[in-house]
């Protein structure tokens, strides 16, 4: 039991272990008249003959044996006040004494269910706690398991907490942490009567219950990476022990008070075993016969912050989400050990949805989603988002995965070459990964005239230092059969030399004549090569440094042409000439995605091409002007900028069939055209599309009200909100809402109610886990375009409403008891229990996010025990909400749908 200052996690979490059968094996029913030393010892003292004064938390209790009584088949732990006070070993004065037993050296376990049945104790200072240690563990990096703590106050101790300590050894400040709970009592205190208090273990899964509920559950994956799970190792003492805090107790602090203990209980799982039965799962437990939803997966992350945005770069990158609380420090480190922008991480996540974004240096940076998804249209890789104050990632974890993320976008970061003269240049590429090829290799074209000679051949080749003059490896090509022959390979920077040869060096060049261009060297003259940058040689004769006799020169002939070659004295047949075009006019013109200020304007391609694939018609630019109707003002769209064919006989051959019109005026008819240059010259006339009408704004909500409940029995606070469509109807609702009393209020501190964005023809929406006595305020605005984007809204919000979320919403009566959920979280089927202690009506719903009711049955004068299986194959994943409406109150639970 260690005392630490850590943020505390409230969860509720309903039942999520399967039906098992459980073996008593080991246990105390205190029914003797003093404690029974063949299971239990004492500690003694205040820990200071340990170097732990006040046991490591400075408690102020000095433990005594005689604090210990049996009788009445329960062990009293009693806290007194000692006014002479007690000496310990370093000479510190204890003013209270109390007792801690321990099973420790004498029985201990691993696995199983754990229970005990005790009535705690109200008063400031009093510390009551039921917990384990590991035998020959070391703290906190062998862990602690605490059952049950509670603090008592003047008021009743209506709060209970369980935890899971771990950390790493030897122990310094920020070396532990823990994962906890609080379970609050709906009416009196824990004190004013027994219950139990248990956790069932297994590998890899704590679950706490109290009074056979389950309130909580841990799996390793809760945890920081930095820390390792320490429950599936060694065997574990039971410890019962009432502290005195070192805040102490008050002048409203009763002594002699205890705590009392009516049993204590271990059982083993037989017959079924829980765990997680997925063999590629991290957790696999090869003993388990029963799957409890606990399985955890390896994945992988992967950001490239390459193609971002980032001022600077960053120095650390973390996995944020709702899991760490949005830390951005200590969990999810990711790590880029090469330097190159590409961050990576693996982490063990249990199964289904993890949400999350990428941050940098404790959020000195972070990527922005929801600027891109409103700027781009693009929300693939952020579903979970509002569309105007949050985005952020969510994956389905189903097994071990890889995810590979580009920062602050949904488009994939692919790095490579991007410099289109590099001889690996990437044309899928978007950003240099320092891989060109351009600095020591080139592309090298050699070319050769063999119009000159006279023997008979099949093919030219190249030889050389670059080829170990090899023969017939690099054997030259004439395409288009006008005897020049070309070759072209990629070269290191430097000097060769080469010549060339024909048929596998059947016939090879002499070159003790050719003048300039050769080397001799060891009786062999051979041409020279020095390589700095791509190279295209000149056209060479066989056994000469120059071209051939003009009569020789090959090319296009016509000077009507657009590749004209003024040197060319034999036609070879590659003159390029502009398309004919006809001037057609621009067909299939239509209007769609309309809504109150945009619109798409569509149309055909234009670009027309023979059977063949020659080209008759390119469009080299198209514009588009459009007004409302009655008005003088254009407003105009150009594609394509006019550049007329190039010399290679191109130009833009403009592909766009679509084009977007923003900023119209609503509710307004329009008139609009098209007209299309060609890259011959020739222009179509404009042509007349059909016209089109804005759509009107978007209606504003009506009538919106708010119906606040808190219900007594478990605390649930909601509130269901309603409206109408009064003032014209729309495509979906948004509503939001913020607690009153914050000072400098920011677009985060809204909450959405039912998801988001609540379908037309839904008139209602619930909102849970508001808190109690707490002030609001809400709006809403109708939304009517179907994806949320672009923003096509109503122009105002509804008027503010305010409302204050009631403390009760029931008083006593008659009551439902025992209510128990089971499996949750389930797949499919929700198996629900409860006992009616008298007569009453009563009313049975499931209703989702949105307060749609799923199921729904009416019990007339009901009493007794209620069972029934509720089926949710057919529903979605997430969470719904349970609701028994009774005489005189409503009871609610949370069903988690996976």
């Amino acid at each position: 039991m260690r005392n630490y200052i850590l943020i505390i996690f409230i969860v509720f979490v309903s039942n999520h272990i399967f039906a098992q059968s459980w073996n008593l094996i080991w246990g105390d029913e205190f029914n003797g008249s003093s404690l029974d030393t063949s299971k239990w010892t004492h500690d003694i003292g205040t820990g200071s003959q340990n170097g732990l004064f006040g046991w490591g938390n400075s408690e102020l209790q000095y433990y005594q044996p005689q604090n210990t009584i049996v009788n009445n088949g329960t062990a009293k732990i009693i806290a007194q006040e000692e006014v002479s006070g007690i000496i310990d070993s370093w000479n510190n004065i204890s003013y209270f004494s109390s007792s801690r037993i321990t099973s420790r050296g004498l029985h201990d376990f691993k696995y199983g269910k754990i229970q005990a049945r005790i009535k705690t104790v109200d008063g400031e200072g009093f510390w009551p706690a039921f917990w384990m240690l590991p035998t020959g563990g070391s703290w906190p990096c062998d862990g602690e398991i605490d059952i049950m703590e509670q603090w008592g106050n003047d008021g009743p101790s209506n709060i209970t907490t369980g935890a899971a300590h771990v950390g790493l050894c030897p122990y310094t400040q920020g070396s532990h942490t823990y994962n906890s709970f609080q379970h609050t009592i709906n009416m009196g205190s824990y004190a004013d009567d027994f219950h139990i208090y248990e956790i069932r273990w297994d590998v890899g899964y704590i679950a706490w219950y109290i009074d056979n509920i389950q309130v909580y559950y841990l799996s390793p994956s809760m945890y920081p990476s930095q820390y390792t799970w320490p429950f599936d190792s060694n065997n574990w003492y039971l410890m019962f022990n009432l502290a005195i805090t070192s805040s102490g107790p008050n002048s409203n602090t009763a002594f002699p008070s205890q705590m009392e203990i009516d049993y204590v209980r271990v059982y083993e799982n037989i017959g079924s075993i829980t765990g997680c039965i997925d063999i590629s799962a991290q957790n696999y437990n090869p003993n388990a016969n029963i799957d409890n939803g606990s399985c955890e997966y390896l994945v992988n992350f992967q950001v490239n912050t390459n193609c971002s945005n980032l001022s600077s770069a960053p120095n650390t990158v973390n996995i944020t989400g709702p899991s760490v609380g949005w830390s951005c420090q200590s969990s999810y480190s990711l790590s880029d050990l090469d330097g190159d922008g590409i961050w990576n991480g693996s982490f063990i996540l249990p199964s289904g949805n993890f949400g999350y974004k990428y941050c940098a240096d404790n959020w000195a940076q972070s990527e922005d989603l929801l600027a891109y998804g409103l700027a781009t249209g693009d929300w693939s890789c952020s579903p979970v988002t509002d569309y105007w104050n949050y985005a952020s990632r969510q994956i389905d974890i189903e097994g071990n995965m890889s995810v590979l993320d580009s920062w602050g976008s949904c488009v994939n970061c692919i790095g490579g070459c991007i410099d289109s003269s590099a001889i690996n240049f990437d044309i899928n590429a978007n950003y240099d990964d320092g891989t060109c090829l351009n600095d020591t290799i080139f592309s090298v074209t050699f070319r050769l005239d063999m119009n000159s000679f006279t023997n008979s051949f099949t093919n030219a080749e190249v030889n050389g230092t670059f080829n170990n003059w090899c023969g017939d490896c690099w054997t030259m090509l004439d395409l288009d059969g006008d005897n020049v022959w070309e070759f072209t390979e990629n070269l290191s920077l430097g000097s060769y030399e080469y010549k060339f040869s024909v048929d596998n060096w059947s016939i090879q060049e002499d070159l003790s004549n050719a003048n300039n261009c050769i080397v001799t060297n060891w009786g062999y003259s051979n041409r020279v090569l020095n390589i700095t940058s791509d190279t295209i040689l000149d056209l060479v004769c066989w056994e000469s440094c120059f071209s051939c006799l003009p009569s020789t020169i090959s090319g296009c002939t016509d000077a009507t042409a657009l590749n004209y070659d003024a040197a060319a004295t034999v036609d070879d047949g590659s003159c390029l000439y502009p398309a004919v075009c006809d001037g057609a006019v621009m067909t299939g013109m239509f209007v769609d995605r309309i809504i109150d200020d945009r619109v798409f304007f569509n149309f055909n391609n234009m670009n027309t091409f023979d059977s063949n694939g020659n080209e008759l018609c390119r469009i080299d630019e198209m514009k588009i002007k459009y007004r409302p109707i009655g008005t003088s003002t254009w407003f105009w769209k150009t594609m394509g900028s006019p550049t007329g064919y190039n010399a290679n006989g191109f130009c833009n051959s403009t592909q766009l069939t679509e084009k977007e019109a923003k900023m119209l005026t609503m509710d307004t008819e329009y008139e609009w055209y098209m007209r299309i240059w060609y890259c011959s010259g020739i222009a179509s006339v404009w042509e007349q599309g059909p016209n089109f009408f804005t759509a009107p704004e978007c209606p504003v909500v009506g009538n919106l009200t708010v119906d606040p409940v808190t219900n007594s029995n478990n605390g649930i606070s909601k509130a269901t909100f309603t409206w109408d469509d009064s003032n014209g109807a729309f495509v979906f609702c948004r509503i939001k809402l913020r607690p009153e009393g914050i000072a400098t209020p920011v677009a985060s501190d809204w909450l959405n109610v039912g998801g988001g964005n609540v379908p037309y023809g839904t008139f209602s929406a619930i909102k849970y886990g508001l808190t109690p006595g707490q002030s609001y305020r809400g709006q809403a605005k109708g939304h009517c375009d179907p994806t949320g984007h672009p923003a096509y809204n109503s122009l105002t919000w509804t008027p503010l409403i305010f409302w204050t979320q009631p403390s009760l919403r029931m008083d006593g009566g008659t009551a439902i008891a025992n209510l128990d959920v089971y499996p949750n979280p389930s797949r499919d089927v929700f198996n629900v229990a409860f006992t009616s202690e008298d007569v009453q009506d009563l009313e049975v719903r499931v209703v989702n996010i949105v307060g749609e009711v799923i199921y729904t049955e009416d019990l007339q004068q009901f009493v007794g025990e209620y069972t029934k299986q509720i089926d949710l194959t057919t529903n979605a994943k997430g969470v719904y909400f349970l609701e028994i409406t009774k005489n005189n109150g409503l009871i609610y639970n949370k069903l988690v749908k996976y």
